[in-house]
């Protein structure tokens, strides 16, 4: 005869004690897993907001890098604002690169704008250090002025696809940490 068929109420009472423990187990287990991941999401988006703060400090020093740049081809000398405006571009590209998302919008602003913010510093020193022909000084700084309005574009679409991407990937975590809730 089985343990059940000789004490029956018995098996059945050590049944429900290990449904009360085990259930409880479980929800606390899935409770701490949701905790883990909700605090995992507010620390990446905690992050998230210090790479947007430096995506638009890097956009307001491209936008101020036109009149500094102004300033110094008006007196034809590298002045000490532009080498040092320069070098903080420089540093917040650096800085952006290793957090950038890899996806194709993001990277395609990203390139472009390092591809002309090169050009425009290497075109910018030639005219500083007069190594632009006389008859085309006029020309390379109107050019030099739209190279410099479309890299403010570039990086404010750089600002833009990086937050529509983030928002995406966060996106599917919130629904991911929803479900493993529910």
């Amino acid at each position: 005869m089985t343990d059940y068929m000789k004490h029956p109420r018995r098996s059945i009472q050590r049944t429900l004690l290990h449904v009360l423990f085990i259930v409880p187990a479980l929800i606390v287990t899935v409770f701490a897993l949701s905790f883990v991941s909700v605090r995992r999401l507010g620390l990446r988006q905690s992050e998230f907001a210090r790479e947007m703060n430096l995506l638009q400090k890097t956009t307001e020093l491209v936008t101020s890098l036109g009149a500094v740049q102004t300033k110094a081809l008006q007196r034809s000398r590298m002045t000490s604002q532009l080498s040092m405006m320069y070098s903080r571009i420089d540093a917040s590209l650096s800085t952006i690169h290793r957090f950038l998302p890899n996806s194709d919008s993001p990277l395609f602003y990203f390139r472009t704008l390092s591809n002309m913010f090169d050009y425009y510093r290497r075109q910018s020193n030639a005219l500083i250090n007069h190594r632009v022909p006389a008859g085309s000084v006029f020309q390379e700084r109107a050019f030099l002025n739209s190279l410099h309005a479309y890299m403010v574009r570039y990086a404010q679409q750089l600002a833009i696809s990086v937050m529509a991407t983030e928002t995406k990937r966060q996106t599917g975590e919130i629904v991911a940490a929803n479900h493993t809730t529910m």
